[in-house]
């Protein structure tokens, strides 16, 4: 039986730089104890290619074919969104990383990524097992992989079609992606001064140290409007919640979609 295949894409740096040293770390800590425990062969970064020939072309080869994608989107680097480009169009799984404390380009924020700091052993442990069960999460169905890319096609189709029903699916689609974005940058936000805890629909927990410190700061002004930092949150979190629950109800009462992993498509 052949081994089931995985890609990193990430950024490298040259050698003895800080960022090639980080890499590696997340590759030999994170990456490969994540996906090995799911069945896969030693992940292959662009670096680590050995056969002869022009580097860009098999770097292109290992995103079309690779079983899965790990994408590190780390210091925005264009050669690594190029390439998570490339799969999204292909609609082939991927799993999408970066360090804590960088921001999720607005192209991607709707895509589940996993936020972590490399030098602390407890995120790092917790990145490896989120990884690994996102891993196994779209193993179950392959076919139910979204992208950015993949959707925009399908809602082209959608709103060029004759049937009533189905490009008034397409516009509420529209308005709840936009919605659903919002939430994204508001909870990106918002894990300047949380930590996930639990497994409620918005698994969060409030460091009252940091968050006063990020409240007092210009870093985000007007993100809080209350001086109590509990009810500050509170109510933060009371939209979200409200808000992820109408998208739901909407989702389930469009006809002809089905929901898969948080998201939709066609029956």
């Amino acid at each position: 039986m052949k081994e089931k295949t995985c890609f990193v894409i990430a950024p490298i740096g040259e050698e003895k730089t800080s960022i090639r040293k980080r890499s590696d770390q997340v590759l030999i800590h994170i990456i490969t104890p994540a996906v090995t425990t799911c069945g896969y062969s030693a992940p292959i970064r662009s670096d680590k290619i050995s056969n002869p020939g022009m580097i860009t072309t098999q770097v292109i080869q290992q995103i079309i074919e690779a079983d899965l994608v790990i994408a590190d989107l780390s210091y925005h680097n264009p050669n690594v969104f190029y390439e998570l480009s490339l799969r999204h169009a292909l609609k082939k799984p991927v799993v999408q990383i970066i360090k804590e404390g960088d921001k999720i380009p607005f192209d991607v924020t709707t895509q589940r990524t996993i936020q972590f700091n490399h030098e602390d052993l407890d995120s790092s442990k917790d990145c490896e097992k989120e990884l690994i069960r996102q891993i196994r999460s779209v193993e179950k169905d392959p076919s139910c992989v979204d992208s950015p890319i993949s959707m925009s096609i399908e809602m082209k189709a959608l709103k060029a079609s004759g049937d009533l029903i189905a490009r008034s699916n397409a516009e509420m689609i529209n308005n709840i992606r936009e919605l659903r974005r919002e939430i994204a940058e508001m909870e990106q936000k918002l894990s300047l001064y949380i930590k996930p805890s639990g497994d409620s629909p918005f698994p969060m927990y409030v460091d009252t140290n940091k968050f006063v410190t990020a409240a007092n700061s210009s870093f985000y002004p007007g993100l809080i409007p209350s001086d109590s930092v509990e009810m500050g949150t509170a109510s933060i979190m009371d939209k979200l919640t409200e808000n992820s629950s109408k998208i739901d109800k909407l989702l389930k009462s469009m006809p002809g979609l089905k929901k898969t992993n948080g998201d939709f498509q066609k029956k």
